[in-house]
């Protein structure tokens, strides 16, 4: 079992960690079948969002290969990463799929907004399709994220990348 420091994150039971990075779709889609591509990416992330990433990935990374294509998602794959001080394995999500990836986040923030404003689940089904577990599960989704650990960027911040 590898030690870890004070701030950095405990693997999971199942061993996957999730790093989150803002990307817009054809750029993630043109770097994850591009290795080299995808590395520039990432660095350019690590080097203008440090607190996105563990401390450790200072002493560099290796990519791990990717997931499984993902059904729901146009079989979309996500790059995984090994910290080479520590070992852990991190997945890289980009910001365009929801946390559980269900769906785009283009494809649900209408109907996530009217939930916001108390619409029923029922006329989200009406008007989106669907059915009301999955609008309920969309909206469950954000509770599991941290807010602890969430990054608050200003919007000139997030125009770099």
């Amino acid at each position: 079992m590898t030690k870890t420091s004070p701030n950095e994150p405990k693997i999971s039971p199942k061993g996957n960690n999730i790093i989150r990075i803002s990307c817009i779709e054809d750029v993630y889609n043109t770097a994850i079948n591009d290795n080299s591509e995808f590395k520039i990416l990432l660095n350019e992330h690590i080097r203008i969002y440090p607190e996105l990433f563990p401390e450790s990935i200072a002493g560099g990374y290796t990519l791990q290969g990717k997931t499984r294509h993902s059904k729901k998602l146009d079989n979309l794959q996500f790059q995984k990463i090994k910290i080479s001080s520590t070992g852990v394995i991190f997945s890289i999500y980009p910001s365009f799929v929801m946390p559980n990836l269900i769906a785009y986040t283009k494809d649900v923030e209408h109907a996530l907004l009217l939930r916001k404003h108390d619409v029923p689940y029922s006329t989200l089904v009406y008007i989106y399709g669907k059915n009301e577990m999955y609008w309920y599960r969309a909206e469950q989704a954000f509770s599991k994220c941290s807010i602890v650990g969430t990054t608050i960027k200003k919007k000139s911040y997030c125009q770099q990348i």
